[in-house]
């Protein structure tokens, strides 16, 4: 082993043989957690890519948007395309 592997495995407390030994999954209950730990982290990132989705849609499709309603200073909502009957 190199000085510099002595040095590294002195200051951090153990070598890189030992990483690679490590076994992550050694019963059900550990590989249980990660798979829940991975569905939530894909279902929020599912959520995020469905707001972005939208709102950029929203932006460049116009064909894609509803009706629009807007308040006036009364609070009441009118419709669009009452206004321009007005």
């Amino acid at each position: 082993m190199s000085d510099l592997q002595q040095q590294a495995e002195d200051v951090v407390g153990f070598s890189i043989d030992d990483i690679s030994k490590i076994q992550p999954f050694k019963d059900g209950y550990s590989t249980a957690w990660f798979v829940v730990f991975m569905a939530f982290i894909g279902t929020v990132a599912i959520l995020i890519g469905c707001a972005f989705l939208y709102s950029f849609l929203e932006c460049l499709c116009c064909c894609c948007r509803g009706p629009r309603r807007k308040v006036n200073s009364s609070n009441e909502e009118i419709n669009l395309e009452e206004r321009k009957r007005h």
